[in-house]
């Protein structure tokens, strides 16, 4: 037998007296006149996580504006001393967004219909590009997201190495 502080659940306590039973409807969904008022379990945890990362974000750019120049440093120091892996990265992240850009044009040249990425380049449907590389100083990775951005305006098409020079012949560009 116990010491008279702890029961045995099984043999000594009621089962009126147990928190549910089968049946019943489980604790944590019912509605009693003291929580009514609280907001529901997952809402609160949504706004919280909303309220949390604004202030961890506003703490980020105190903290930033704060150790700006040693973040510069080590910035660079990482890069001199990993350029390997900066440049590996830096290649994926420019042939992904070329792939993206590629994908949005339609993934094959306009004239003859060849869907080699490598051969693959985005053309200015009535020229300018020259022009307009110049107004917006982009390069080649600002030009990639300024395309993906204009895609659908009809300003670009894709043309093979080939058929751009081909068509930069016909049109005197």
């Amino acid at each position: 037998m116990m010491d008279g502080c702890a029961k045995d659940l099984h043999e000594d306590q009621e089962e009126s007296t147990m928190p549910f039973k089968l049946g019943n409807v489980p604790w944590n969904k019912q509605k009693s006149e003291q929580n009514s008022n609280v907001p529901d379990r997952r809402e609160y945890w949504k706004n919280r996580r909303h309220q949390k990362a604004e202030a961890v974000n506003a703490y980020q750019r105190q903290w930033y504006r704060r150790h700006w120049a040693s973040e510069l440093t080590r910035a660079r120091n990482y890069k001199r001393l990993n350029s390997d892996d900066v440049k590996k990265s830096l290649r994926q992240s420019y042939h992904a967004l070329k792939m993206r850009v590629i994908k949005v044009l339609g993934g094959k040249c306009k004239r003859c219909g060849i869907t080699d990425w490598r051969v693959l380049q985005v053309d200015h449907v009535n020229g300018g590009g020259t022009r307009e590389a110049k107004v917006l100083k982009l390069k080649a990775r600002g030009f990639y997201q300024h395309v993906l951005k204009n895609a659908h305006s009809g300003k670009y098409q894709l043309l093979c190495a080939n058929c751009n020079w081909i068509k930069r012949y016909e049109n005197h560009e």
